[in-house]
């Protein structure tokens, strides 16, 4: 059970976050650190720093003979159905 006391404590301190929101210090009673803020500019990188590993493809691209568009080659049976359908 929560008591009466933990239930005042706890409107004490919503009261608070939220007159320093409204009056506009809350960055004074929660201060950041200035390294959280920075943005990484490094190659291979994003913004916030972790390493971008492009997804490996599981088949390769073919072009397929009848319509000369770039398909992989999963969905080259689904396209060549597609292409005999209409003759």
């Amino acid at each position: 059970m929560i008591s009466q006391n933990n239930v005042l404590f706890f409107k004490d301190i919503i009261f608070q976050v939220h007159r320093a929101s409204r009056k506009g210090y809350l960055s004074e009673l929660f201060p950041e650190d200035k390294e959280s803020k920075k943005i990484c500019t490094d190659l291979g990188r994003d913004v916030f720093g972790h390493c971008q590993n492009k997804v490996q493809k599981f088949s390769e691209d073919i072009d397929c003979p009848n319509c000369h568009r770039q398909i992989s080659t999963t969905r080259y049976e689904l396209d060549f159905e597609t292409i005999l359908s209409r003759f």
